[in-house]
């Protein structure tokens, strides 16, 4: 394998009793994988074509979703993270990050506290649990493997285990996620997504 194609592929690869992973029980599910910031703008973008695909394809696709938020950029963004490993203790990880997407910015702490009581959380367990530094552990461990996969900007997306550059259109990624494995690597080589400046 060249050391191009070493790098297009994701490192570490996703582990269904760490990551966090929505659907995917079908045969052959292909796996969309983010590096996500839960206040980065093109994330919020992207969350609502992620949506499309989840409603088409079912069971086909598994949706994985590892941190990377961008606190320099996006203050707040590590807090954001946090809350939904805090979340996740609870069993609500996936409520909780669709929670805090619905939410038009700005995302504060107090409206992470909000959406956190809106999903049902024990209040009191949750306050523990954000400030329990085993939980800043595990978002930094995502922003590391996120970073040895030469992650610099949110959202990025890897398909089966593949950077994907395609355009960020409901019918150009379904398409991608339908072809054979070599040809989504050729074809998402030959198109870029709209700008990703933060």
């Amino acid at each position: 394998m060249s050391e191009e194609a070493a790098q297009l592929r994701l490192l570490r690869p996703v582990d269904p009793e760490r990551d966090h992973l929505r659907g995917g029980s079908g045969p052959g599910a292909v796996t969309v994988l983010i590096y996500g910031d839960y206040l980065c703008p093109y994330c919020r973008r992207l969350r609502s074509v992620l949506g499309r695909l989840r409603r088409a394809l079912g069971d086909r696709m598994a949706y994985v979703f590892r941190h990377f938020p961008n606190e320099h950029a996006h203050p707040g963004a590590e807090f954001a993270a946090i809350a939904s490993e805090a979340a996740d203790r609870q069993g609500k990880f996936w409520e909780m990050h669709d929670a805090l997407y619905a939410r038009e910015p700005p995302l504060s702490e107090a409206h992470v506290r909000d959406a956190a009581r809106g999903i049902g959380l024990d209040m009191d367990r949750f306050e523990k649990d954000v400030a329990d530094p085993a939980l800043r552990a595990r978002v930094d461990e995502d922003l590391a493997d996120g970073r040895r996969n030469r992650v610099t900007a949110t959202p990025t997306i890897l398909i089966d285990g593949r950077r994907y550059a395609g355009a960020w259109d409901l019918y150009f990624i379904l398409e991608t996620l339908q072809q054979p494995v070599g040809e989504r690597v050729r074809r998402s080589r030959s198109s870029t997504p709209f700008s990703r400046r933060q």
